[in-house]
């Protein structure tokens, strides 16, 4: 387990940047997925800095995503802060490797190549959710045709943007094992209400 600490008045001090770009995705917690610890990061910010961290899901910064990739991680998730002075706090980030398979993978990097895209939120009342898409959920094939497992997410994303407005996509999702049929219907504005990560695929 690694350790790394960092005050926002630093050259490291962290910056804004999307929560969705790859390889960094921001978790309300790692329940109910497939995952490794690999390291605890400790930064330092004031109570606007804190309030962002707690408040302001999902928030990422620059100096998160680096630290989070040089672990080997794929995703992250915050604890809530710890006041420390008057106007200072500290914010734990514990960095995980999200994978998919029946048991973790093994020590070392691992085979480029199979990747998998599994969802890792969906949003209530959505159209995912009303078609049962799950946390933990791996997109396994779209109208029969499986995503490229080299960059799996926008493989997955391209194919349900050619559904049309109001029709529909057969997807194979599988978790644990089972994989299950599910109808999901295209939005009009084109959201289907998930968001996902490429994962590692564990034999």
């Amino acid at each position: 387990m690694v350790a790394t600490t960092w005050r926002t008045d630093e050259a490291a001090a962290p910056r804004d940047v999307d929560a969705g770009r790859r390889d960094c995705m921001a978790l309300r917690d790692a329940g109910g997925l497939p995952h490794v610890a690999l390291a605890d990061l400790r930064h330092r910010g004031n109570a606007t800095y804190a309030y962002n961290e707690r408040h302001r899901f999902p928030h990422v910064h620059d100096a998160v995503c680096a630290a989070v990739r040089a672990t080997g991680a794929n995703a992250f998730y915050n604890e809530p802060p710890r006041q420390l002075g008057r106007d200072e706090y500290e914010v734990t980030t514990h960095a995980v490797l999200v994978y998919a398979g029946a048991a973790p993978p093994p020590p070392g990097p691992l085979a480029p190549g199979r990747r998998a895209c599994m969802a890792v939120r969906v949003e209530p009342g959505s159209n995912a959710e009303v078609a049962g898409l799950r946390v933990g959920d791996v997109f396994e094939t779209i109208d029969g045709v499986a995503p490229d497992a080299a960059d799996p997410c926008p493989a997955v994303l391209r194919q349900l943007q050619r559904v049309a407005p109001g029709a529909t996509a057969r997807l194979d999702a599988s978790a644990g094992g089972t994989t299950r049929a599910l109808t999901l219907a295209r939005p009009p504005a084109g959201l289907y209400g998930y968001a996902a990560i490429a994962v590692p695929r564990v034999p």
